[in-house]
């Protein structure tokens, strides 16, 4: 039950049914109902009087008068109050807490959305040059937990990965495996480091060691245009294998990996430029003024094929194919997202690292450019793209500095036997995503409340250790239904219950604004408001979710008390919502911790 989404639903009804007021539908979509301040005796708070005062022409509190009798009719609403400049806050109804619980305690089949979305994810999507380190692991955890929450929301979604395997990138990756694999056949080259110009990480070593296993000799007397293709490929082949291995540590999973040079020999790329000229979408001309700046002096007089992409929204107009002939890499990655349209999406999301953010732009621009050329005149196809921040990997206060190129950086694999999974994904989206992000080593293993993963599934285990006394008493989940939830009226049982209340509405706006950290964030405040609980139980008796009493029962247990029951209730609701919330996250709901 979205509990959030039944209040404003029916507020906004009573408030466009209210004649005096004579508001439409648009002029209330601010309407919110949101957490009223933490050490608030109500549950919740509506900002309706507030956003509505200057529509209505009438000051906030007055406005908030008014609309206080629409809220007092809503049988889930009790309690109601006027905050200052013009908040209404508001207790919960026992029908509203009854059903909240009870919907937690039994899921309901979640309804379909009536027009579900067709939504191509893309993250990842590292170069096939080395092994993925922590900031790609951000992505991949950002890319997967996204899918999980729009999934949940009914929507189809396809997980993708874009192998960046065409370019001057392979020809370097090729040579410095060239060498590394001479390296194992001249003891000259063993105490060396590779050339200035290729790759010098270790990974490389491992694989010329497989290519040795395969092919002996073969190649070290070849000509380079003989080894340069065969050994791109090997090297392609042999990363991604790696890649795939430690994403399925991760616990993330694609539906297709899609590879660029396939792309290309298939003429996608040909076809869009030909395309975009026949729909004058694309030219040749001189480089325009702020490329012409950077450009050599050789490359001014030149003309280039340049798409104009100024007129729908970027900042300047982009190169497709240069003078000499060479396919850029906006044309290529262009060509590739016309693809995901063409395989049946509609919406895309691309999950980017901090230095591809400026790659955004251009795209939307040429997309929408694409679609205002077609003949078809469908909806346009939209772009969405999140920004995923650098990562600082944090050891003893330090920050350690890392480089792919410069073969410096904590790899995925060695990342995950150091700390595990579940530190791994939920560390991960413990900040924004435009936000750099501190992935401190230490606090990543402890156990603590300092360490957010550790936190939230000791709450799960708390739970659960309380279900399990409960069970040797005898309860059952069907015995659950017959608790009365206005019994809990203690300030950490109400903070509990709303967090319980707001959840399912947080889920959604995480997957609506592509912001999973929201889903952190709840689970961590869920976490915290059991554990408030649970301390609050210790300090005083009466407060304990089983009486003391209960926990050394005879042969026949005695009845269990209104209130044992109904904190029973919250307990199990709490457990099964955190569960829920994990495994969103990718993240194991333990039942015990040791």
């Amino acid at each position: 039950m979205d509990l959030i989404s039944t209040l404003r639903t029916r507020l906004l009804e009573d408030i466009l049914a209210d004649k005096k007021l004579a508001l439409s539908p648009q002029q209330c979509q601010r309407v919110a109902i949101d957490p009223p301040p933490p050490n608030s005796p109500f549950d919740l708070a509506t900002n309706a009087a507030l956003t509505l005062a200057k529509t209505c022409n009438t000051p906030p509190l007055a406005l908030a008068e008014h609309l206080l009798p629409l809220l007092k009719q809503n049988p889930f609403i009790e309690q109601t109050a006027i905050a200052h400049p013009g908040f209404i806050n508001f207790t919960l109804s026992p029908l509203a807490l009854r059903q909240l619980l009870q919907s937690l305690l039994v899921p309901e089949e979640r309804t379909p959305p009536k027009s579900p979305r067709n939504i191509n994810i893309e993250f990842v999507s590292a170069n096939p040059t080395g092994p993925l380190h922590i900031g790609h692991t951000r992505g991949a955890v950002v890319g997967d937990v996204l899918a999980n929450l729009l999934e949940r929301q009914g929507h189809k979604i396809r997980r993708e990965y874009y192998v960046n395997d065409h370019g001057e990138q392979m020809a370097t990756l090729a040579r410095s495996l060239h060498w590394r694999y001479r390296q194992l056949f001249e003891p000259t080259l063993q105490a060396q480091e590779p050339p200035q110009g290729l790759y010098p990480g270790q990974y490389l070593v491992a694989c010329a060691q497989k290519l040795r296993e395969r092919d002996d000799d073969k190649w070290l007397q070849q000509e380079p245009s003989l080894w340069l293709a065969p050994l791109q490929t090997f090297a392609r082949d042999h990363t991604m294998t790696s890649v795939r291995q430690d994403l399925q540590a991760l616990g993330v999973r694609f539906d297709s990996f899609v590879s660029e040079s396939e792309l290309v020999a298939k003429g996608a790329v040909e076809r869009l430029l030909q395309r975009l000229q026949q729909q004058g979408l694309a030219k040749h001309d001189t480089l325009p003024a702020p490329k012409a700046a950077r450009a050599p002096k050789s490359d001014l007089a030149q003309r280039h094929l340049i798409m104009e992409t100024r007129r729908f929204g970027d900042s300047e107009n982009r190169v497709l194919q240069t003078s000499t002939g060479k396919i850029t890499y906006f044309a290529v990655d262009l060509a590739y997202h016309l693809d995901k349209l063409q395989r049946g999406a509609n919406e895309l999301v691309d999950i980017f690292g901090a230095d591809h953010s400026g790659h955004a732009l251009r795209l939307q621009a040429a997309l929408k450019a694409c679609h205002d050329g077609a003949e078809k005149k469908e909806r346009a196809p939209t772009l969405a793209v999140v920004s995923c921040q650098i990562v600082r990997l944090i050891e003893d206060g330090k920050t350690l500095k890392m480089s792919k190129r410069g073969g410096t950086f904590l790899d995925l694999r060695s990342l995950l036997e150091r700390v595990g999974k579940d530190a791994v994904r939920f560390l991960m989206l413990t900040r924004k995503t435009d936000a750099p992000l501190d992935f401190d080593l230490k606090t990543a293993v402890r156990q603590s409340h300092d360490n957010p993963v550790f936190y939230a599934q000791y709450a799960h285990a708390r739970c659960c250790s309380v279900w399990r006394s409960a069970q040797e008493l005898r309860i059952e989940e069907n015995d659950l239904a017959k608790a009365n939830p206005s019994l809990l009226a203690t300030a950490a049982e109400r903070r509990l219950l709303r967090n319980l209340a707001l959840f399912e509405r947080t889920t959604q706006s995480a997957a609506e604004t592509l912001e999973p950290h929201r889903l952190a964030f709840a689970i961590g405040d869920m976490a915290a408001a059991l554990h408030a609980w649970w301390n609050e139980g210790n300090k005083d008796r009466s407060k304990r979710i089983l009486p003391a009493e209960l926990n050394t029962p005879p042969l026949t247990p005695p009845p269990v008390p209104p209130l044992t029951l109904a904190r029973l209730a919250l307990v199990k609701s709490a457990q099964k919502t955190l569960e829920t919330g994990l495994n969103l996250c990718g993240v194991t709901a333990p039942q015990e911790m040791t």
